[in-house]
């Protein structure tokens, strides 16, 4: 006899969060360690494909994240922080994000990261142009990049 089929209601019923009921459980870690771990009403990520909204009861999913802005709105207030690449996790215990750097948007220098993108764009366009290039120069500038630019989104987001 095969699996019974079972509606999402019924799989997700007395499977809810640990958290307050109606919120999603929240929680953004790094190899450094937990930036972020409380109740939320939505969580909007930067996905490889587009931005990523995930209400209270969203069916459990994982997808790949690359470097932007994350917010995560509560009745209180939305916060903002800028990620690098890395996991969004959906399961029945809430969201977690999971990335290789993270800073919340009011610790951005602007300045800083804008004189970074300027510089690391010029070390592309001369990387296009060298006959010589190493294994994953391009990738690795790019990826400088794309964080830079991410701080930059961050901090200018509301």
């Amino acid at each position: 006899m095969g699996p019974e089929a079972h509606s999402e209601a019924e799989v997700l019923e007395g499977h809810a969060p640990a958290g307050i009921p109606g919120k999603l459980s929240v929680t953004v870690v790094t190899p450094v360690g937990s930036l972020l771990s409380h109740d939320a009403d939505e969580v909007v990520a930067p996905g490889s494909e587009g931005e990523v909204g995930v209400l209270p009861g969203h069916v459990p999913f994982l997808t790949v994240l690359k470097p932007g802005v994350l917010r995560v709105r509560s009745a209180k207030e939305t916060q903002i922080m800028a990620v690098g690449r890395g996991f969004l996790e959906v399961g029945i215990g809430g969201v977690k994000v999971l990335v290789d750097q993270a800073k919340w948007s009011s610790d951005i220098d602007v300045a800083g990261a804008k004189q970074e993108l300027a510089k690391l764009e010029e070390e592309l366009k001369e990387l296009a142009h060298a006959q010589d290039v190493e294994v994953g120069a391009v990738e690795r500038l790019t990826a400088r990049r794309d964080w830079a630019q991410a701080r930059i989104d961050a901090a200018a987001a509301k």
